[in-house]
């Protein structure tokens, strides 16, 4: 690698730009780090994930929710039942349950996003409001992106 200078006597780096559809774990992780150490300056770093899982009685997942806490966000970022078990409500008390287990982290919102071929009726049922709507995926798809505030009313 050289260097030289600049305007301002800054240095520039010579550098190599990666673009990768193989992501190295470690240096994604270093990113994240590296992002969270920045924001800490302003914010505290207070990130926690949280994950939901429901078996049957012979241990098969049959559905869950994948998500983080951070700040006082609760922050959805999958929720899944199997088509079997669909229409039972389980969806909904998985939903209830990480709610529940952000409000005792003290979270004040939850964030998720859905596409129109997805649960945007159902995420609206359980008391989430859109704030967004994207355009474009596939060239035919809405994105929605749904909020709530947790706790009384």
């Amino acid at each position: 690698m050289r260097t030289a200078c600049g305007a301002g006597g800054r240095a520039i780096i010579q550098m190599k730009l990666i673009t990768s559809f193989e992501p190295d774990e470690e240096l994604d992780d270093e990113i994240t780090q590296k992002t969270r150490d920045h924001n800490a300056q302003f914010t505290p770093n207070d990130y926690k994930p949280l994950s939901i899982y429901v078996k049957d009685d012979g241990g098969k997942l049959i559905g869950g929710m994948t998500a983080f806490l951070s700040w006082n966000y609760l922050e959805i970022k999958y929720l899944w039942v199997d088509e079997v078990h669909r229409g039972q409500g389980l969806a909904a008390q998985i939903m209830q349950a990480g709610e529940e287990g952000a409000l005792n982290n003290n979270c004040e919102y939850a964030l998720v996003d859905t596409f129109e071929f997805q649960a945007l009726d159902f995420y609206l049922k359980q008391g989430y409001r859109q704030v967004a709507e994207l355009d474009g995926y596939l060239g035919k798809y809405k994105r929605y992106y749904l909020q709530k505030k947790l706790g009384p009313a």
